[in-house]
């Protein structure tokens, strides 16, 4: 009977403390995505600082270890950055390297379910929040939520930004959330 009132508080405890740990990673995610609300692009700063810290820790820890054509794909990226930077040695851009950045974090993001979920949820937030905002525009008039496509040869077009800085970002951003919501589903 004991053994029994252990596990089911035991399941309990571990319930919580993953949707304690869910709903924060999906705060930070919807604060990362939110490029127009401090000037440094912070989202970078957070998957730079993810890549080199946490799954090499992960990595040494055997928690995860790259398959042997995650490690071909990762090379021929690499060697692919290399070359582009040897080409355009006179410029040098942290903007080549973060394709290799992204590639790591999608091949951990494949193993790991609770940033999984978080980044569904905190973009889900981001969406429904900058949606919000963004159709405020037809009660309120213009606002920073809402772009003019006048630029374009549109003007009689409204974009909605959300709070990221261009439209194509805001729309890659709601179709990565379709992406991972036909993927729980």
């Amino acid at each position: 009977m004991e053994s029994y009132q252990y596990n089911v508080q035991s399941n309990y405890t571990n319930y919580r403390s993953s949707w304690i740990i869910t709903f924060f990673v999906a705060f930070s995610m919807l604060l990362l995505s939110c490029n127009k609300l401090i000037s440094i692009p912070l989202d970078k700063v957070v998957l730079s600082i993810i890549v080199l810290f946490y799954i090499p820790g992960a990595i040494k820890l055997k928690a995860y270890a790259f398959t042997a054509g995650e490690k071909k794909a990762l090379l021929m990226l690499c060697i692919v950055t290399l070359l582009s930077l040897m080409a355009n040695s006179n410029t040098f851009s942290f903007q080549l390297f973060l394709p290799v950045v992204g590639f790591i974090f999608s091949i951990y993001l494949s193993q790991s379910s609770v940033l999984l979920k978080g980044i569904y949820y905190g973009s889900f937030m981001h969406i429904l929040i900058g949606n919000i905002f963004s159709l405020s525009w037809y009660a309120f008039g213009t606002g920073p939520f809402v772009s003019n496509l006048g630029y374009k040869g549109m003007p009689m077009l409204n974009s909605a930004l959300g709070f990221t800085a261009t439209p194509q970002c805001f729309g890659t951003l709601c179709l990565s959330w379709l992406v991972i919501y036909f993927f729980y589903r």
